[in-house]
């Protein structure tokens, strides 16, 4: 199958790849038309992800894949755009590892350069071989609603904003709570903008959406970086919650068997 939404750029042109999984997970790679490519010193290559991500494993190898073909002689830059396992960024005890700096590492080794989009949190040990990307909230006139403190760290602070704050269930990890911690003056009749960078099931939105309308705001959007909806997009707008706008989608598109 020729994958959508991600390719390699050689030289400034497009070659799209094509590839093949067998039913334990292994697969086969080709770059179509790379053997049209003259092969010389310093070629400048890119992998890019445009608008989409996948699987952290499928990922990983996948780009490895792709720069061995590309071989010693090119300069590569992986655009990735999602980290594999930004939110494996905690060690809680002795015995563990934050997965995102790992992945990190092994995408720094298969390039000259890395290209991430809107970090879940900065990885130990990155290196200037990577650029991270910093986004602003795509709706600035709105007021901007941060769903807990970690968004509200991530993003540059507006004038007109929102800071909620949540509890959890110390067993299960559930939300069994949110409030509004700042900014409770902007809800009223305003069109609110809540902005993080990873939106899954969505319950984290979803609450805050509750909590906002019982405030009365007027409007809501859910502005995210990256978009997996693993519940569905349905449940996300039946709690309130009016546009959903992400930047990158998740794809399962390696996730098949042949």
């Amino acid at each position: 199958m020729i994958l959508k939404n991600v390719y390699v750029e050689i030289d400034n042109n497009k070659y799209d790849i094509d590839v093949f999984k067998f039913s334990d997970g292994a697969m086969n790679v080709q770059i179509m038309g790379f053997e049209n490519v003259s092969i010389i010193n310093n070629i400048i290559s890119k992998i890019v992800f445009d608008r989409v991500f996948m699987n952290c494993n499928n990922t990983l190898i996948l780009v490895g894949i792709l720069s061995n073909i590309l071989g010693i002689h090119s300069h590569t830059t992986i655009d990735i755009g999602y980290l594999p396992y930004a939110r494996a960024d905690r060690v809680f005890k002795k015995g563990m590892v934050g997965a995102s700096a790992v992945s990190l590492q092994l995408l720094e080794c298969l390039s000259n350069s890395v290209v991430i989009y809107d970090v879940h949190s900065i990885p130990t040990h990155i290196t200037h071989k990577t650029l991270i990307t910093k986004r602003l909230p795509l709706n600035t006139l709105s007021t901007i609603c941060y769903p807990d403190k970690g968004a509200e760290n991530r993003y540059p602070t507006l004038s007109k904003s929102i800071v909620m704050g949540k509890t959890r269930c110390l067993d299960t990890g559930a939300i069994t709570g949110m409030k509004v911690v700042s900014g409770e003056e902007y809800i009223k009749d305003a069109t609110i903008t809540i902005v993080d960078d990873i939106c899954d099931g969505g319950r984290t939105f979803i609450e805050t959406a509750k909590v906002l309308k019982r405030l009365g705001s007027k409007h809501i959007i859910l502005d995210v970086s990256f978009g997996i909806f693993s519940k569905g997009k349905d449940v996300i707008y039946e709690s309130g919650i009016d546009e959903i706008v992400s930047k990158y989608t998740y794809s399962n598109q390696l996730d098949f068997n042949n």
